[in-house]
């Protein structure tokens, strides 16, 4: 949400950050809370996935899944992280796109700015 760059939010940028955890909180209490404990099974992870228009192959999603779940599943923490570091890497490669006369998407970077993108 930092549009800027600044390492700093302002009034607007928190605005939307909080609008944007507020989403992805009513859709874990409506969908996922009621389970005991309250987690996101991996089924439910790749459907909000899908919703969530993050098109993953079967590796990196086992990879993500191991990654952020417990005993039960993915809990609530884990799942707004799991959903804002995919956003993030999502922002970060339209940033790069090329406008190519295609429908593909392909974007133009270095491997530093890749390296950036994926672990910051």
């Amino acid at each position: 949400m930092d549009a800027d760059k600044t390492g700093d939010l302002d009034v607007v940028e928190v605005f939307k950050l909080e609008h944007y955890v507020a989403v992805i909180r009513r859709e874990y209490v409506e969908s996922y809370e009621s389970r005991n404990p309250p987690s996101v099974t991996q089924v439910q992870m790749k459907k909000a996935l899908s919703v969530h228009e993050f098109s993953v192959d079967d590796e990196t999603f086992r990879v993500l899944w191991h990654e952020y779940r417990s005993k039960g599943g993915i809990n609530y923490d884990e799942f707004v992280a799991v959903l804002t570091k995919l956003q993030i890497l999502r922002d970060r490669f339209q940033v790069h796109m090329l406008r190519l006369p295609c429908d593909c998407e392909v974007a133009s970077f270095s491997f530093k700015q890749f390296l950036k993108s994926a672990i910051i």
